[in-house]
């Protein structure tokens, strides 16, 4: 079980200040910002653009903002020059200014045909909606549905395997279901973005998503990684945990102040 990251400040402060340069990959729904009906919703306080701003004038420090949201979408929603951006899960990344994409035609496709089938299997359904991520993933989405989803969610899934390419899963989140392709995670993105741009870095990992796992698994032993729990408890591969996006925000400016 992953301890309560307050009760362990302490020892991280002391083992920030030992280290050389901190790489800081921040998940942003449900762990910069809490979660809203629609992503349209979910926008950055003052807090969080605040802290963001402190973060990227600190020469010690790299903050990445790491999404399953396309660039596009989370670079128009934060709206902050100088950050690193993975998007998609880790199929998109925006580094140093570069854009990157690791999206196949093949994934592209299938997942277009599983977004037409959910919409007319899900026309009319109050509070389920279908979210086409740019053909990267598709999102079933129930948090407004009034009931019990679990027939629902099977639905979706069968829809998955009946159109997939055999390459797609099926993750759960926060309310949601999101059938993206297997061959790529944000664990894979981390250890890529580590080993090109900051090989030398401790990474330092807040996230809250079922897909933030594959980074929490990927960093164990080299890193230090926090799940945020917004009222769920589940198994996690995270070291540590903080309850929700206001935790986050305050760990960080515990963490951070006096590190220049």
């Amino acid at each position: 079980m992953p301890e309560y990251m307050f009760n362990a400040m302490p020892s991280l402060k002391q083992k920030l200040r030992r280290s050389g340069t901190i790489s800081l990959f921040l998940d942003y729904d449900g762990t910069l910002v809490r979660f809203a009906s629609r992503p349209e919703g979910a926008t950055p306080t003052l807090e969080v653009r605040r802290i963001l701003k402190r973060l990227l004038a600190n020469p010690r420090v790299r903050p990445v903002i790491i999404t399953g949201r396309s660039l596009k979408d989370i670079m128009e929603i934060i709206g902050m020059e100088g950050l690193d951006y993975i998007g998609f899960h880790g199929f998109e990344s925006r580094v140093c200014g570069k854009y990157k994409s690791m999206i196949s035609a093949k994934n592209r496709s299938s997942l277009r045909k599983i977004r037409d089938a959910a919409e007319r299997e899900f026309a009319g359904i109050d509070g389920i909606w279908i979210e086409d991520k740019m053909g990267a993933s598709v999102n079933f989405h129930y948090r407004d549905f009034d009931g019990e989803p679990e027939k629902e969610k099977e639905r979706f899934i069968d829809i998955v395997r009946s159109h997939g390419n055999g390459s797609l899963r099926v993750i759960g989140g926060s309310r949601i279901l999101e059938a993206l392709p297997g061959d790529r995670d944000k664990g894979k993105a981390v250890t890529e973005f580590l080993e090109r741009h900051a090989k030398d870095s401790l990474p330092l990992y807040f996230g809250d998503d079922m897909t933030d796992e594959d980074a929490f698994d990927v960093l164990k032993g080299r890193g230090i990684t926090i799940y945020v729990r917004n009222g769920e408890e589940r198994r996690t591969s995270a070291s540590f945990f903080v309850e929700n996006p206001g935790e986050v925000l305050k760990a960080l400016a515990e963490l951070f102040p006096d590190l220049n």
